[in-house]
């Protein structure tokens, strides 16, 4: 029963960090949104974000794993001893429900950041086209500017 014990509160540990990870991507969600709400897109501060946030998908796929591995070995008794461990299985409801939240809400922000990273980038690329544009019809001037000969002079003194 104290190996139980023990692997509950690794499991209770795992989930607090499953939750603290879970607000470190919050926060570079919000970042992100910062980003691209901006003027000025930074694309290496986006980067930057999108970096940090993968490691952090990466840690949560970690404690993941490792939370069913410890979770099999204590099934059992979690199922067959509610009243026992009355107080720990309500610390793991408690900071699922959290973990839930907090992943529904993150889910809701990617969606928003993905809605503005193509905004964005339609943004990018039409100024992109209008700079082109602009470059094309500079050039065009341009050679039509260089197609006009020079004017011979109208009058010529034909003194000597």
């Amino acid at each position: 029963m104290n190996d139980n014990n023990t692997y509950i509160d690794i499991l209770i540990e795992s989930l607090i960090k499953k939750s603290k990870v879970l607000d470190e991507i919050a926060e570079l969600n919000a970042d992100q949104v910062k980003i691209f709400s901006s003027a000025h897109l930074d694309f290496d501060e986006f980067k930057e974000t999108a970096d940090k946030k993968g490691e952090l998908a990466e840690k949560l796929d970690s404690l993941d794993d490792g939370f069913e591995d410890v979770y099999n070995r204590v099934k059992e008794e979690l199922q067959n001893n509610k009243d026992a461990h009355k107080d720990q299985i309500i610390k793991l409801k408690a900071l699922i429900k959290e973990i839930t939240d907090k992943s529904v809400k993150i889910s809701v922000e990617e969606k928003k950041i993905d809605s503005l990273v193509h905004k964005k980038m339609n943004e990018e690329r039409r100024d992109i086209k209008k700079r082109k544009d602009s470059n094309q019809a500079m050039n065009a001037y341009q050679k039509e500017m260089n197609k006009i000969d020079t004017i011979n002079p109208q009058f010529m003194d034909k003194r000597n």
